[in-house]
């Protein structure tokens, strides 16, 4: 989550992330056959998925709580 940006009427907060993360996976899981790319900051807010993929590159470019990160999760969540 990024802080200090505006998003009109949505407030980012951790609360509101989980809610959108919950419809959207309900949705994909139904609806649609295409993946979904939460981050690794939010991966915990998801669903367990049927199957996680990784976009991985060379060395770090996003800073995380344990350093840089290498790689961005691909939540499959149909079955």
């Amino acid at each position: 989550m990024v802080s200090g940006l505006y998003y009109g009427e949505f407030v980012d907060s951790q609360a509101n992330v989980a809610r959108i993360a919950q419809r959207l996976a309900a949705t994909s899981a139904t609806k649609s056959e295409r993946p979904i790319t939460p981050g690794t900051q939010n991966l915990h807010l998801y669903p367990p998925p049927k199957w996680i993929l990784a976009w991985t590159y060379n060395a770090g470019q996003f800073p995380c709580v344990w350093g840089f990160n290498c790689w961005q999760p691909i939540l499959v969540l149909w079955q």
